[in-house]
């Protein structure tokens, strides 16, 4: 569909779209606020809020649930270290900025979760099962930490509305998670899980037009005081900066010192930097007068995005550092990972695939996946699954995915859906596969 192609182009560079739409706001603001523009607010927070919700599910909660250190990690973060970090930043650099503006940062570092998180932490193959209940759990948990904190630190500023903030932040963010879940659940009774994965997929694809929506509405409606305001705006950008870079910081030697996995490391940096722009921009043009918003957009697509990017690229274009810094905690030999099952020893390569595939079962298979970040294998992730394995035991080499589409009935789209890290990093590596050449 084009409208999926547009919208991953507009991911795979949203830092530049972003801009733009920024500054096309302004233009137009300019020559006329369009106050009529805020009726789309609405429209741009279930774009934006809605889709992230679909992930959340019971079997998510259980597994973190078994695992609680870097989930209650986390909740620190983002309930404690946050708010009172940007407090701290805003009180050191902004000792004459506006009020709105600096009420704007504040909010945002109450906001915990941000929804690209997820996202990111596929991205670099962590614990995406984790990154999922960090947001969805913290995000919960802002219906009483962002009234508590606006008390506490907003109210030094400005007379805070706490009824305001509890109304709209229930619209903003309960109501949209109950629909997902009775969503989820009426989908996947009645039409099955393929049908949700392709659901889901194009939600999440074109939830980033929420954001550019909400965008949007803010330059347009606050274009000619950004204009008259200019200087104190781009006052905001070192605070912003410091904020995201502290506690991408902070949150990855916290992950180190408690020796935390790979991908529990990973969702935690993730979950404990990143903050949800969206709710933090709904919540600024509702419960407060609106210019809050302006801080907040700096903050988000024009800070926050940047430093988690050059974050991926760090990691990503670096691999041997990303070995030494980000994958201690393992049992080691000659680049190898072990895991013990039982009395079995299970080996991995430095990049996650069995050394011993005949060792492989269906325990085994489940938990793998669940490091991939699918924690209910369905009908549809055993066949492909069963199929790469038997095409591999037969021929010692991985299928291309034209061959998994073929030989399982599946389109491109829902193989993505079903294993959203992909065919290689995904139902080859759960099938128990060595690193492939063809399933890519």
């Amino acid at each position: 569909m084009m409208i999926i192609k547009i919208t991953q182009h507009i991911r795979q560079n949203l830092g530049i779209c972003s801009f733009t739409v920024f500054i096309a706001g302004m233009l137009i603001g300019m020559i006329h606020p369009l106050p009529l523009v805020k009726l789309l607010l609405p429209l741009a927070c279930a774009l934006m809020l809605f889709p992230a919700f679909l992930d959340v599910n019971k079997e998510r909660l259980g597994y973190v649930a078994a695992r609680p250190l870097p989930f209650l990690i986390s909740l620190f973060f983002n309930i404690l270290v946050s708010p009172l970090l940007m407090y701290g930043l805003t009180a050191l650099m902004l000792t004459k900025s506006i009020t709105g503006l600096t009420v704007g940062l504040l909010i945002f570092g109450m906001i915990p979760a941000g929804g690209m998180g997820p996202a990111y932490t596929g991205m670099l193959e962590g614990n995406v099962n984790l990154s999922v209940t960090i947001s969805a759990v913290s995000l919960f948990l802002t219906l009483c930490s962002v009234p508590f904190w606006s008390w506490i630190i907003i109210g030094k500023v400005v007379h805070v509305p706490i009824f305001l903030i509890v109304k709209y932040l229930f619209l903003i963010i309960i109501l949209p998670m109950i629909l997902a879940v009775l969503v989820r659940h009426w989908v996947i009774r009645r039409q099955g899980e393929a049908t949700f994965a392709d659901l889901k997929g194009f939600l999440q694809n074109i939830s980033v037009m929420g954001l550019l929506l909400m965008l949007l509405i803010i330059s347009v409606t606050n274009a000619r005081f950004i204009a008259g305001n200019a200087h104190f705006i781009l006052e905001m950008i070192l605070p912003a900066i410091s904020f995201s870079l502290l506690l991408l910081i902070a949150a990855t030697i916290t992950g180190l010192a408690f020796r935390l996995s790979y991908g529990d490391r990973v969702a935690l940096t993730i979950g404990a930097t990143t903050k949800n722009t969206a709710i933090a921009m709904a919540l600024a043009m509702t419960a407060f007068s609106g210019t809050e918003a302006l801080s907040i957009a700096i903050a988000g697509p024009l800070v926050q995005l940047p430093v988690m990017l050059c974050y991926l690229n760090v990691l990503t274009r670096f691999p041997g550092w990303h070995n030494r810094l980000l994958k201690i905690g393992f049992k080691r030999s000659n680049h190898m990972e072990a895991l013990l099952i039982g009395e079995t020893t299970i080996e991995y390569s430095s990049d996650g695939y069995l050394l011993r595939p005949e060792l492989w079962n269906e325990n085994l298979a489940r938990r793998i996946a669940i490091g991939v970040g699918i924690v209910d294998l369905g009908e549809q992730h055993w066949a492909v699954i069963n199929y790469v394995r038997e095409y591999w035991e037969n021929n010692k080499t991985a299928p291309l995915i034209r061959k998994v589409c073929q030989s399982t009935g599946l389109r491109l789209d829902q193989l993505q859906g079903l294993f959203p890290v992909g065919l290689a990093r995904g139902a080859c590596r759960i099938a128990g596969l060595p690193k492939p050449d063809g399933c890519v």
